[in-house]
This record gives C-alpha cells, structure tokens and sequence, in this order.
C-alpha cells in the first residue's frame, strides 16, 4: 500500500529522531524524494545550481559505481519543487564547499550503500524495516494523481517518455474529487480547460497549470 502524506510527513520526522544533528539533511532527502519523485541516483546528482525557487532542473544520475551519467531515458527534464520539499530544503545546512545538494555526514556524495547506511534505521524506526526508498517515488505518482493532475501530467514531473501509459497502468485513475479540485484550480485562473488534446500540443497548458496548482494548491471546503 502507498505511503499517505500524514505518513510521508511522519516518516521525515522520524529521521529527524534517528539521526541528530543530520537528521535535517536526511528529512530534506526524504521530502525531495516524496514530492518531486526523482530517482534515487537522480537525488545522488542534484546539484545547488539545479534548484530555484520552485523547479529543479534534473539533469544527470549517479549510478551504482558512483558515476555520473543523463537520468534514465537520456533526458534531462525541469520538475517543480513543491513547498513541503522546498521548506525542507530551506531547513537544512547548506556545505558550501561541495556542489553537491545532499552529502553525507563526513560530506561525500550520496551512493545507494550510502542511502541504505542512513536510510534502514529510519525505515525501522518508522516501523516498516523491509520498506524501499524507492516507495517515496511511488508515493509521488499517486499524491499528483490524488490532486487531480492527469497521467501525463505526473509522467512528465517522473521522467517518463511515454505520455503517461506507465502512470495510467501502475496507479490507475486519480481519485474523482481529485479531479473536480484540479479543475476548479484551473478554471479559477482563468483557463479552459481542454478535454482531449495530445500532449505534444498541450504540453504548455500542462506545464502551467500544474505549476499554478502544485504551489497554490485550493483550500478544501469547510465541512
């Protein structure tokens, strides 16, 4: 079962708990991972310069040797940061003197033995010992989904080439009141929405709205 956003918040807090004083970097590793939905190599590579206010730029992987190399499908691609990542960010210290946005305690690039290192106490302390990194990609997907977003829209921000087919067949439709939210979001900025365009031609609306709706997301209706 995916991981819910109480859950993902949770779990951030838990490595805040587990490791001290590090805690800060390795929380900010866990919300960047939930929210942007990079892979791990790809969250190994992120650079300072790969970060604005609310996009980041993913433009290389670090592979199981430690090398550098294009993210999967040899695209690089520019994602939104949304607030909970970028709050986390924004929280942690910053090491000046390495290009790197996340490095370990003694201040080397992150590797997957290095991951695991910090990243099986957190797990078990959060309960779930046999729980993958890689659920907080899963987490991502189907969180973009449950806000409305269409499946093209979350393959683009997961680095997916294939218009949304892996998305629509791995996670299914987003949630119906997901969808009304989304489209009120849009229609509140001035936007039709349009109902079956290709990507290919509505990739600007796409990009627009999602950006609108992830960092001004609609507040939910009183009950």
């Amino acid at each position: 079962m995916a991981l819910n956003e109480p859950e993902v918040s949770r779990l951030a807090d838990v490595a805040l708990e587990v490791h001290g004083d590090y805690g800060s970097t390795f929380r900010a590793m866990i919300l960047v991972a939930a929210y942007v939905g990079v892979r791990p190599g790809e969250l190994f590579a992120l650079e300072h310069d790969d970060l604005t206010v609310d996009e980041v730029r993913v433009r290389q992987s670090r592979d199981g040797t430690g090398q550098l190399k294009l993210p999967k499908n040899g695209r690089v691609r520019t994602v939104i940061l949304p607030p909970p990542a970028r709050e986390a960010l924004l929280a942690m210290p910053r090491h000046i003197d390495s290009p790197w946005v996340f490095t370990t305690k003694r201040g080397r690039a992150f590797t997957k033995p290095a991951l695991n290192l910090y990243w099986n106490p957190v797990r078990t302390a959060f309960g779930r010992p046999a729980m993958h990194f890689y659920e907080l990609r899963h987490f991502c997907a189907t969180h973009l989904l449950e806000l409305g977003l269409s499946h093209a829209d979350v393959a683009m921000q997961l680095g997916h080439t294939d218009g949304g087919k892996l998305v629509m067949s791995t996670y299914g439709h987003p949630s119906e009141q997901g969808a009304r939210q989304c489209l009120k979001a849009v229609h509140a900025e001035g936007q039709a929405a349009p109902s079956r365009r290709s990507v290919a031609t509505d990739l600007e609306f796409r990009l627009s709205s999602a950006v609108s709706y992830l960092l001004n997301p609609p507040s939910p209706l009183p009950t």
